[in-house]
C-alpha cells in the first residue's frame, strides 16, 4: 500500500514487518492498531469498521510508516465476499 519510494527506504526485515501488520489488520478486529518498530523505523496498520459495497463486505485499511521522524499515511480498501479472503483495491 505504501508508495515504492518509501518502501525503498526500508530494509527487507522492515518491509516484512510492514507486510505482516498489513495482513494482521485484514484479519483482526476493526479498530485494532497493529504496531511494529525495528532499527529506527516504525509502522502501523489499522482496519476501519466494515461497510457493504454492492455484494461485498469492505473495510478501509490505514497504514503508516515513520522514517527519520517523518510519518506518512496510506489508505486502501479491502473487500471480500462471504468466506473469501480479503483483497486490497487501490
Amino acid at each position: 500500500m505504501m508508495p515504492p519510494e518509501l518502501l525503498d527506504r526500508l530494509n527487507q526485515d522492515q518491509i516484512n514487518l510492514q507486510s505482516i501488520v498489513q495482513a494482521e489488520a485484514m484479519t483482526s478486529s476493526t479498530g485494532e492498531t497493529i504496531y511494529w518498530e525495528f532499527e529506527e523505523r516504525a509502522g502501523t496498520s489499522l482496519a476501519e469498521p466494515e461497510h457493504r459495497m454492492g455484494g461485498f463486505t469492505c473495510r478501509v485499511v490505514v497504514e503508516s510508516l515513520k522514517i527519520d521522524g517523518t510519518a506518512t499515511e496510506s489508505r486502501a480498501t479491502a473487500c471480500r465476499t462471504e468466506g473469501a479472503p480479503w483483497m486490497l483495491s487501490f
